[in-house]
């Protein structure tokens, strides 16, 4: 009983994931003027950053089992604004260069 409420709540939690990382992606398009490289590239280093977190608690730290509270990191890493947050305003200081220039 207890393992099929802790998949249970794992696989919802892995469905809002999911929906975040499509908000995230939409919002990043509309956000960047509908600039798909841009968009493709914010979400490829929030994408990078689940492998480097792997790396460093595997081999840095040495701990080999994953708890149910790290398949709860993976809102953390979606959550990660200050990519995203980098990716727009890059994009507009572009845009906006652009303009003065001309």
């Amino acid at each position: 009983m207890f393992d099929y409420e802790v998949s249970s709540a794992f696989w919802h939690d892995i469905r809002l994931a999911i929906i975040s990382v499509v908000l995230i992606v939409c919002l990043m398009l509309v956000l960047t003027s509908f600039s798909v490289w841009l968009t493709f590239w914010g979400i490829v280093t929030i994408g990078l950053s689940f492998p480097v977190a792997y790396f460093y608690y595997r081999v840095v730290f040495g701990d080999v089992a994953l708890g149910m509270l790290n398949g709860a990191a993976a809102f953390v890493v979606v959550g990660i604004g200050k990519i995203c947050d980098s990716v727009i305003t890059m994009a507009k200081v572009i845009w906006r260069k652009a303009i003065l220039l001309g």
